[in-house]
């Protein structure tokens, strides 16, 4: 892999242990050389512990070309063979790129895959799709008039469908109460598959005026104790983008016959200084070990490295997502965290 293989031996051990490591790098020997954005996924509370391995595809890489079927690269092949989850991405890098889809062209600005760890990382990876929304969208009303009308929303069950993930019995009109519920400001961010989680729906991730919260979920979660969860946030929002009522959280939700009680939060900064106080507060309420946080800011610290092939690797920090099941505090934290090959961006 173009990035990978000159930087897991930078990764901090505590934050992914030296087995976790080889584990990547065995990764991406299978996988074709498709992208220049390579991200970690890593427990806070724990040191050591890896949770995932995600790659950012983007339409101007060119590297993403190398998912398409005509690539000559046998990994890609070898993978077709084994997974369906692997041909039906290769038809979607397809369409995506030169298909007669505009909407699909123009409304997907980037997608992730994510892989869960495993002995020998062939399970397919979670494909994770991000959303443009063009402003007129967004207007309530029109959501609340016909939410299976509206061009943004009739793209995320094509998405779906040709994820191989075709939304069934509850889950479109449960998809539509997501997206009809949303306050005004927010917006609809991401829609993932499991592929390797066959009985897991959907995942969506939406982006909800602080403010609102607490409302929003009680209208689509009735399992969830929104005022709770409005305090989480309030407790970290003086180091975040959620720092004004107004500004918006990015939530993630899995989308079944119902929404699960389990939650996701995602926590970024304002600015690159504020990840100090970030992590003060992340341990100071137990969700983060001290260890943990000193490697992740020595990470986002160390800048641009050269290396002797001539690649300039930038190290960043994503966002911290809190896990929030039902009406309890947060169960867990996690870093999402990676690497750029700015040479070739």
């Amino acid at each position: 892999m173009g990035v990978a293989a000159s930087w897991t031996a930078w990764i901090p051990s505590t934050l992914c242990a030296l087995e976790a490591k080889r584990s990547i790098e065995q990764l991406f020997e299978l996988l074709p050389d498709c992208s220049n954005d390579v991200g970690l996924e890593c427990a806070l509370a724990e040191p050591g512990i890896l949770h995932g391995v995600g790659l950012a595809i983007t339409q101007k890489d060119p590297a993403t070309r190398n998912l398409l079927p005509t690539t000559a690269d046998l990994r890609l092949h070898r993978l077709a063979i084994r997974s369906a989850t692997w041909r039906r991405l290769s038809a979607w890098i397809l369409l995506w790129l030169f298909g007669n889809s505009r909407a699909l062209r123009q409304r997907v600005p980037f997608l992730f895959l994510e892989f869960d760890p495993g002995a020998n990382w062939e399970n397919a990876p979670a494909i994770f799709v991000a959303l443009d929304w063009p402003l007129e969208e967004l207007h309530p009303e029109l959501r609340q008039q016909a939410p299976f009308a509206v061009p943004g929303f009739q793209l995320i069950l094509q998405v779906l469908a040709l994820l191989g993930r075709r939304a069934r019995g509850a889950e479109p009109h449960q998809l539509a109460r997501c997206w009809q519920a949303l306050p005004e400001g927010g917006a609809w961010a991401h829609v993932g598959v499991f592929s390797s989680r066959p009985r897991a729906g959907p995942r969506i991730s939406m982006l909800v005026p602080r403010a609102g919260v607490a409302e929003y979920l009680s209208r689509i979660a009735p399992g969830v104790d929104g005022a709770a969860l409005e305090a989480t946030i309030e407790r970290f929002a003086a180091h975040c983008q959620s720092d004004h009522p107004n500004q918006r959280v990015p939530i993630d939700l899995d989308v079944g016959e119902n929404v699960a009680p389990r939650i996701g939060i995602a926590l970024l900064p304002t600015r690159p200084e504020g990840w100090s106080g970030l992590f003060d507060a992340l341990v100071q309420a137990g969700l983060c070990h001290r260890l943990c946080a000193g490697a992740a800011l020595a990470w986002k610290d160390q800048g641009t490295v050269a290396t002797t092939t001539g690649r300039f690797l930038s190290p960043y920090l994503s966002h911290v997502k809190l896990v929030i099941e039902g009406a309890s505090k947060p169960i867990g934290s996690k870093l999402y965290f990676g690497i750029r090959n700015r040479a070739a961006l």
